[in-house]
């Protein structure tokens, strides 16, 4: 399904050490004319570059996540002001660098991925994106070259994680102003219309995006995650105390029950005699009837 193993061995070939030297028509040596001059089957070959040169280190992953927070809180809090997202802005999406891969996905079905671009089917959106970074660069617009993974600690990607170590103000600071910059390109007041309205977007783009890029915000940051995974943890081990209590009264349920099953068959019912034939009953009694005569005679 898809050309996931095939790709994989995709631009492995031989690659020669370096240029050959053109030999002459006459075999005495190489000619000293150009490479233009001599025969085709007998110009160097030029190497093929490596796989990884045709590809790009910008992670998909975070990328969709940076993406989430510009196509939702970024442009809401423009579109409060009245404000397109300008596209001087680096997070405009004609700068986003695996945009037009995003468009040209669909998920079929659970564990089915399309390519739009060819119509290739693949069993994961992983193997799509290797397709989609090996076969369809081209679909990449010329301008676009930001990867906005490298934006991740502005917008708030849930999956980003801070550099271990202790934290370096001076390059939260420089990143802070980074961001600054970022976000007033992306509500320039350019127009004088519009000048009132795009100082109070980039006054809230910055407390959104901007403010938290500090030493201390950071420490709050993984506190708070910190404390989410120490809740976390204690909500499970209460969890597993509950679902062992609740195994083991069922356990002693079954114990119990199996138990006085067995005892009731041991003992068993109780065995009463039968009754006695009509007849019998009747000579019994007539021969106790001449019993009391006799004895009543005498």
């Amino acid at each position: 399904e898809g050309d996931d193993e095939e790709e994989a061995d995709e631009g492995k070939g031989d690659v020669p050490a370096g240029p050959e030297a053109v030999p002459s028509p006459s075999g005495q040596g190489p000619a000293t004319g150009s490479l233009s001059d001599a025969p085709i089957s007998q110009r160097p070959k030029i190497p093929a570059p490596p796989p990884e040169a045709l590809r790009q280190t910008c992670s998909r992953a975070l990328s969709r996540q940076a993406r989430r927070a510009v196509d939702g809180p970024l442009t809401d809090i423009l579109a409060a002001e009245g404000l397109p997202l300008h596209p001087a802005c680096k997070l405009h999406p004609s700068n986003d660098l695996l945009r037009a891969h995003e468009r040209n996905k669909t998920r079929v079905y659970a564990s089915q991925w399309r390519c739009e671009a060819c119509g290739k089917a693949f069993r994961s959106e992983h193997y799509l994106d290797l397709h989609m970074d090996r076969r369809h660069m081209d679909l990449v617009p010329e301008g676009a070259h930001v990867c906005l993974a490298d934006f991740c600690d502005m917008l708030g990607c849930p999956a980003w994680e801070p550099p271990p170590g202790q934290c370096a103000a001076r390059a939260m600071d420089k990143r802070r102003f980074l961001c600054q910059l970022v976000m007033h390109n992306c509500a320039p007041a350019v127009d004088p219309a519009t000048a009132a309205a795009a100082h109070r977007a980039q006054s809230r783009l910055e407390r959104a995006f901007c403010d938290k890029l500090t030493c201390d915000a950071a420490a709050r940051r993984r506190a708070a995650e910190a404390s989410a995974g120490a809740d976390l943890e204690e909500r499970g081990s209460t969890l597993w105390a509950v679902l062992a209590s609740l195994v083991l009264a069922v356990t002693a349920l079954i114990y119990c029950a199996l138990y006085a099953h067995q005892a009731g068959a041991n003992t068993g019912p109780t065995i009463r005699p039968l009754p006695k034939p009509v007849s019998v009953r009747v000579k019994q009694w007539l021969r106790a009837r001449g019993l009391l005569r006799k004895a009543h005679a005498s």
